[in-house]
């Protein structure tokens, strides 16, 4: 099982072009109804600062959601296949 909190990467596509970016992110796991507060956004080298705003998701009938809106964006679902594929391979090591 993984911890509380972690770092993730993935790669994200920017809108409307060809280029995606690799980003790595912080995810710290809620259990009251469980949701994730991701932050701290960082591209390859970058020692401070966050690309992008701090988001919190959840799993709603098998997409990764907003909290606050309850609808998926790309990097809703970007931030939350990460998620999966890190629980699948700490689950797949025990």
């Amino acid at each position: 099982m993984i911890q509380d909190s972690y770092f993730i990467d993935f790669d994200i596509q920017l809108e409307k072009t060809p280029v995606f970016l690799h980003l790595t992110a912080l995810v710290v796991l809620h259990h009251s109804t469980p949701y994730y507060v991701v932050s701290d956004f960082r591209t390859a080298y970058q020692k401070e600062g966050s690309v992008l705003p701090a988001l919190k998701i959840r799993k709603k009938q098998g997409k990764w959601v907003h909290l606050d809106t309850g609808k998926p964006t790309h990097l809703s679902e970007a931030v939350g296949k990460a998620i999966d594929d890190l629980n699948a391979r700490s689950s797949a090591t025990g």
